[in-house]
């Protein structure tokens, strides 16, 4: 098919050699495949542009299409070539012939990356297929990556490899920006950077970008987001950042995960940026001595009104499953730190890389928080779906 059936439109590019191929054509001389682009039996597609890298292409996308960066058969680089789509990275490959996981992309405008140090023989391409998914209702998986672009293939690998295997492109926030302070960042700068996605995305899901783990494609995410009825927070065994004993004795729950945990949060879109411009509301009142009298010992904020989780601890609180509500169940999200991380324990089991909970959950996606990233390696090998 040509990419303009494909509603792919081009709208900048540049190449390291030759020029940019489209429907078909190599961009350059090569004879054995006559000047076209040959893709062998894993590479099959419904349209190509052949990018040698180094290269960058903006298109736009005006049809649901599902992408992946390839291999040209005669590649022969001296190393691998890195693959974006936008800030995610999706993959390194460095034999001739191959290709990352497809990503699924909902309607809008996309950048698409490959980098390479020595372009020589860097035969390099984009495949697309027409994808089933509908251009509403779609979903957006976010989160905060502020460190320099470079690192980011190592500091974000488990959620960047794990969204790519199951068909997720992700939106990173603040990349090459100063991290700051976790209000600013993770709650009010990323309430403007959801409200601004493009509006085929009615779903939201935030995750830590550092120690989670996707286990779970677009349409099952949707599916739990829909079937939890509300925001849902994710929600852990112990309390923290406030360990207050009259803070902490406050909180109730029918499991023993009773504490909200911020680091994966989503729902529909308009109900989740509610709740961020009340956490923001509640910051400030916090700040000027007009916050729940609970949060407060001797005239003093009983904990930092800059930390986002104990700003979504105290709103629920206060207005107690009126905003969202604590994942309880692990319906959408299990936080493994404060129950266990080690797969053999009471409360939940893994079977074929999911977990399944005492109460008959799945979760679709897993969060291992806490200083010891090295835990966060474990449990993306114990759930490892992609090849």
């Amino acid at each position: 098919m040509l990419l303009s059936d494909l509603g792919v439109a081009i709208r900048g590019f540049s190449v390291g050699y030759g020029r940019l191929g489209i429907d078909g054509r190599l961009g350059y001389d090569y004879s054995y495949t006559d000047g076209l682009v040959y893709c062998n039996h894993a590479q099959k597609c419904d349209g190509t542009i052949s990018a040698h890298a180094p290269s960058s292409i903006d298109i736009d996308i005006s049809k649901p299409l599902s992408i992946c960066g390839a291999t040209h058969v005669s590649f022969f680089a001296k190393e691998p070539a890195r693959f974006w789509v936008d800030e995610h990275w999706i993959g390194d490959l460095f034999e001739p012939g191959a290709r990352t996981p497809w990503i699924n992309l909902a309607p809008g405008h996309y950048t698409l990356n490959i980098e390479i140090q020595n372009k020589d023989w860097a035969h390099t391409l984009w495949l697309f297929n027409q994808c089933d998914r509908s251009d509403a209702d779609r979903l957006a998986v976010v989160t905060v990556g502020c460190y320099d672009r470079e690192v980011l293939p190592i500091r974000l690998r488990w959620l960047f490899q794990s969204a790519a295997s199951a068909g997720i492109h992700v939106r990173v926030h603040g990349v090459g920006e100063a991290l700051g302070n976790w209000f600013t960042r993770k709650i009010e700068t990323l309430a403007k950077f959801i409200g601004n996605l493009p509006p085929s995305y009615e779903w939201v899901l935030y995750m830590d970008g550092n120690d989670t783990t996707v286990i779970a494609d677009e349409a099952e995410i949707v599916s739990a987001l829909r079937g939890y009825g509300g925001v849902c927070v994710g929600a852990e065994a112990c309390a923290w950042p406030c360990t207050e004993p009259g803070f902490v004795e406050r909180f109730q729950s029918p499991t023993i995960h009773k504490f909200p945990q911020a680091g994966i949060w989503g729902g529909e879109r308009i109900a989740l940026l509610r709740a961020l411009w009340e956490l923001q509301d509640l910051h400030y009142r916090i700040k000027i001595g007009k916050g729940p009298d609970f949060c407060y010992k001797d005239g003093v904020p009983i904990a930092n009104a800059w930390d986002d989780q104990f700003l979504w601890q105290v709103l629920h609180l206060e207005y107690p499953h009126r905003f969202f509500v604590p994942d309880y169940y692990w319906s959408v999200t299990a936080n493994l730190t404060c129950t266990s991380v080690n797969p053999r324990n009471s409360v939940f089991s893994v079977e074929s890389g999911r977990i399944v909970t005492c109460w008959g959950t799945r979760p679709v996606a897993v969060h291992v928080s806490g200083w010891r990233k090295e835990l966060a390696a474990l449990w993306a090998g114990i759930l490892r779906r992609w090849k």
